[in-house]
């Protein structure tokens, strides 16, 4: 009981304070490097520069038949927008350093709703996008 009465006085603020929600049972994606904060936004980190993140991110939503609705350059990043069957997504990409880059992603299901599973597969597909370039430019070296 504790633990609940805890988790809600601390929802208010866990906005962008990055802090996960972690216990059994909890919906959380175990095993798949994606975190989520208390609010159902999902973020991972990885090793891969802006500009391969950026592409990789596009050819995976092009993949979904995710539409973009904004892919804008921001002082530190980038922000994508995204539409598909009346979810709205909300992508952005923050350079940590030139070859570290965080992924945060939003799928609004409606006014109150997030979509963890669509946030998940998002970044799931994103990493395997990365990999299959990486995969690509070792075999056009060879």
């Amino acid at each position: 009981m504790a633990l609940a009465s805890s988790l809600l006085a601390l929802a208010g603020c866990a906005g962008g304070a990055g802090m996960t929600l972690f216990g059994a049972g909890s919906g959380v994606a175990m095993g798949t490097g994606v975190d989520y904060t208390l609010n159902g936004i999902a973020y991972r980190t990885f090793t891969a520069s802006m500009p391969q993140m950026r592409r990789a991110t596009l050819k995976s939503l092009a993949d979904m038949d995710i539409a973009v609705t904004k892919d804008e350059k921001q002082e530190n990043g980038w922000i994508i927008e995204a539409a598909a069957n009346e979810r709205t997504f909300s992508i952005e990409l923050q350079k940590l350093t030139e070859r570290t880059t965080r992924m945060r992603v939003v799928a609004n299901d409606g006014i109150f709703f997030k979509d963890r599973s669509t946030e998940t597969e998002i970044i799931t597909q994103t990493s395997d996008a990365l990999d299959r370039a990486a995969s690509h430019n070792k075999a056009a070296k060879s």
